[in-house]
């Protein structure tokens, strides 16, 4: 038979029970308390220092050791007879008329005070207790999972704490919210909602397939599990990797099928406005990926406002979208009429250096940026972000076997794309609203640019705005710091209604023709203008200062004439296009003119130039090799 006990505040009230279990409650609050003792210890009569107890809600932990704390208001000569028949011996007076004393062990500790507290002359018996308590301090535990020193987008540091790159800086947030109580609708594919790593989560969430019109969750593609594991992977399960936010609810919105058709503008219609009081974020690594400008349709876009007017009880559901992946096509995600509504946050992608990846549209409406990897026509690949993948070998990583590799996206097979960085700022958000669930989308968004930092120096787009902050057509306002974030959502203001500002310009301007051009002079006339494509890299605004021209053929090696004050014409082929111009820069080049090597008049964009910091614009073969040919000839050409 073992000795319980049931809280009191006089003291230990004792409760007999059949077995091993111990149950008690610690100090004036009503908890009952349970320890339980190894089966073995208690046959062999030895005892831990300190034993283990659990509050019986299980939400609360401690420890008792081998002293009992009692305060006398009785006959003390009665008293103490009594306390020193249970075995114990006084060990010293402490505050507040506390007396301390010594049993065997924490066994004996809290039979004795049980059996004091059923006798008169004291209104405290209870055992020596270690409280659940812990250092505030400035980070979470490091997760158990075994892929998470993979997830350097979560933490991206050396061996000594240094920081080794762009991360969400996760552990500073997870000692404040993991995102409990948030549920984030995945809208993509069907993610696999039985995954071990993703089936907590999508118990709390109410999945739909958007393609048939029906209740249920099916996994049409591999593209959604990924994007749920960035969400919300459970962590510390011992199982592959952790989420952005760990404890949040996923709910699975199929609308793509098998061949990756997207549902019916009826249908999105329904997906965008469903359960806006129940989920309060939607992710859509999703978009537009031509250069043509698209629009939602009016079903569409009616059921987006009145889930962002509408929804949580008015303060707006809110909306996460990729920036698409088509940069080197020379698309634009202000294009998207999905992304560029103000009312969205559009996330860029960085590789681990912080640098823009290749891939990742640049555009006015990008908020953010988050990680992701990049093996694009770069100088340094970037691997992609860890995250959980369909299991077996249906997903994207081919693997099979008996351990759990096989049910992950890393290392060879991790995942990349803006359809990557969409869901980790999803996870962000959903750190935010569990700090503070009262913050509206507009909140969200400032909360999200004030936490903001910029990891490329480089950037030549980086520039600071009338508000003055550092923002970026390639990144937005930069990388969320996931601690400073929730931090800020727990004290934040919510803002002020939004105001409508309409600016009319009545005064006529020209229209370029033909976009850019480059205008060749000889003693300051206008010789010839030639018809040119901008580069992916900066182009001005406002023409160019006039300078002389130099033929440097394809420039294959490092240049050794002085380019100071002059521009280059280089010819296409043997080497990247970012190569040749970093060349002709390093040589002191303002600008360079690249020319086609093959065909006649057809012209292409210089892919990767976007970093090099100098303009660059490509002219067609006919063109190119005609004023080479001046060049090399000896005219002088501006």
């Amino acid at each position: 038979m073992a000795v319980g006990w049931v809280s009191s505040c006089l003291g230990w009230v004792p409760a007999l029970e059949e077995g091993v279990e111990y149950r008690f409650a610690g100090g004036r609050v009503e908890e009952v308390w349970r320890a339980q003792r190894p089966r073995l210890e208690r046959l062999a009569g030895s005892a831990s220092d300190w034993v283990r107890v659990t509050a019986e809600s299980g939400t609360r932990k401690g420890w008792i050791g081998d002293r009992v704390g009692v305060r006398v208001v009785g006959n003390a000569v009665a008293v103490r007879a009594e306390w020193e028949r249970l075995g114990l011996r006084w060990s010293r007076t402490g505050a507040g008329g506390i007396q301390i004393l010594q049993a065997r062990d924490p066994w004996a500790a809290a039979r004795a005070a049980a059996e004091l507290s059923r006798g008169a002359g004291l209104d405290v018996a209870m055992p020596v207790m270690r409280r659940g308590m812990a250092m505030h301090g400035q980070y979470a535990s490091r997760p158990t999972d075994p892929f998470f020193p993979d997830q350097w987008h979560l933490e991206n540091r050396d061996g000594a704490g240094r920081s080794r790159g762009p991360d969400l800086h996760i552990r500073a947030a997870w000692t404040v919210t993991q995102g409990k109580g948030v549920t984030v609708a995945i809208c993509d594919d069907g993610f696999e909602t039985d995954h071990p790593d993703l089936s907590i989560a999508a118990a709390k969430g109410a999945h739909f397939d958007f393609i048939l019109d029906a209740t249920g969750a099916p996994v049409y593609g591999s593209h959604a599990t990924c994007v749920a594991g960035l969400v919300g992977a459970l962590d510390s399960n011992g199982l592959g990797v952790s989420g952005v936010s760990p404890k949040v609810g996923l709910a699975s919105w199929a609308i793509f099928d098998a061949l990756g058709l997207i549902a019916s503008d009826e249908g999105l219609m329904d997906l965008f406005q469903n359960r806006i009081d129940e989920v309060a974020v939607q992710n859509h690594s999703w978009g537009n990926t031509g250069p043509e400008v698209s629009l939602p349709t009016a079903m569409e876009a009616g059921a987006i406002s009145n889930a962002l007017e509408n929804g949580r009880g008015g303060r707006g559901v809110v909306f996460v979208r990729s920036g698409g992946n088509e940069r080197e096509s020379g698309n634009n995600v202000n294009d998207d009429g999905y992304a560029n509504d103000p009312r969205v946050i559009t996330v860029a992608a960085v590789r681990d250096d912080g640098r823009t990846a290749s891939y990742s549209n640049p555009g006015a409406c990008l908020l953010v940026a988050a990680p992701s990897g990049d093996d694009g026509d770069t100088s340094l690949p970037s691997e992609g972000v860890a995250t959980t993948d369909r299991v077996g070998s249906r997903g994207y990583n081919r693997l099979s076997g008996a351990d759990s590799l096989a049910d992950y996206a890393l290392r060879s097979s991790a995942f990349s794309g803006t359809s990557a960085s969409a869901p980790q700022i999803s996870g962000v958000v959903a750190l935010i609203l569990g700090a503070n669930p009262g913050l509206s989308y507009r909140d969200v968004q400032q909360v999200l640019v004030h936490s903001a930092r910029h990891h490329d120096r480089s950037d030549p787009d980086l520039v600071t705005n009338g508000a003055g902050y550092e923002v970026s057509h390639n990144t937005g306002f930069g990388v969320p710091d996931s601690g400073q974030a929730v931090r800020l959502a727990e004290r934040w203001l919510s803002r002020p209604e939004r105001v409508t500002v309409t600016v009319t310009h009545e005064e006529a301007v020209m229209v370029p023709d033909d976009g850019l051009r480059v205008r060749l002079t000889q003693r300051g006339i206008l010789s010839t203008s030639l018809t040119c494509e901008p580069a992916a890299g900066p182009h001005p605004d406002e023409p160019t200062g006039t300078l002389p021209m130099v033929h440097v053929g394809q420039a294959l090696a490092p240049l050794t004439e002085d380019l100071t004050g002059k521009a280059a014409l280089i010819e296409r082929g043997g080497a990247f296009f970012w190569e040749k111009l970093e060349r002709v820069k390093a040589a002191g080049a303002g600008f360079g003119v690249f020319y086609n090597n093959v065909g006649t008049t057809e012209l292409t964009s210089p892919a990767a130039t976007d970093f090099v910091g100098i303009p660059s614009v490509f002219v067609s073969a006919d063109d190119g090799r005609a004023l080479a040919a001046r060049l090399d000839a000896g005219e002088v050409v501006e």
